[in-house]
């Protein structure tokens, strides 16, 4: 089984004291026998996105195993609208949001400004939608839209906001993270389809093997576990050119 990690970080968080650096997270990737990853730079979510992005790409170029990801944060306009244009120019195959770490709203003009920059652009987004309300939200936004969009960050009390979401939008996807309850696989599979969930962990800063373990000991078809732990993430980040290199 093809093992895709949509939701890697590397990087110092000044929060802890762990190493998150770029060999920690490929040391654990080959400890658990996962064989590609989405990564982002931490720097990009809490200091300059910029910056950081430019790291990711400088990363993945030297890894193959990596894909960059890249972090723009909508209170830096305009700059953030630029950012998005250099960074599809540069090979990153996403873009990701985190309101919950940076203190906006999905609600923010700004932010729809943006994640319209990103669907010009032909990009997936992968947003963080942790609090209740936020998928509802971003459904107003970019429900039916041409891109992908991957909700990210749910955890036990707000998946069935998402859930219900995903069944009005069908370009929205769900990262399986932080839902790790018994039976919450099988709950997501029956409510929207393997072909929706990807498998992402947070590592360095989160172990993979919850995230993974969820999906493997679940009581769904091993396609269904095949599409949740890899097979989407290729077809949904456009990763199968770069593995026929």
């Amino acid at each position: 089984m093809h093992i895709v990690d949509m939701g890697t970080v590397f990087g110092v968080r000044p929060s802890s004291d762990l190493d998150l650096g770029a060999e920690t997270l490929l040391q654990m990737m080959a400890r658990n026998q996962v064989d590609e990853a989405l990564v982002c730079s931490l720097k990009a979510v809490q200091h300059n996105f910029s910056a950081g992005n430019d790291e990711t790409v400088a990363l993945c170029l030297t890894h193959h195993n990596l894909y960059p990801v890249a972090v723009v944060d909508p209170r830096q306009a305009p700059d953030c609208l630029a950012e998005v244009e250099r960074c599809a120019a540069r090979g990153c195959v996403a873009f990701r949001f985190f309101c919950d770490y940076q203190g906006w709203a999905i609600a923010n003009q700004s932010f729809k400004c943006l994640l319209q920059a990103v669907a010009h652009a032909k990009k997936p987004a992968i947003v963080h939608a942790p609090a209740s309300g936020d998928a509802t939200a971003l459904l107003g936004i970019a429900g039916g839209w041409d891109i992908p969009v991957v909700l990210a960050g749910i955890t036990y009390p707000v998946l069935s906001e998402a859930l219900a979401i995903m069944a009005d939008a069908p370009n929205f996807g769900i990262e399986a993270h932080r839902v790790a309850l018994p039976g919450q696989v099988e709950l997501m599979v029956e409510e929207v389809g393997a072909e929706r969930i990807m498998f992402g962990s947070w590592a360095p800063l989160f172990s993979q093997r919850p995230s993974m373990d969820m999906v493997l000991g679940s009581e769904v078809s091993l396609e269904a576990k095949a599409l949740i732990l890899g097979d989407n993430a290729r077809r949904v980040f456009g990763l199968t050119k770069r593995m026929s290199q």
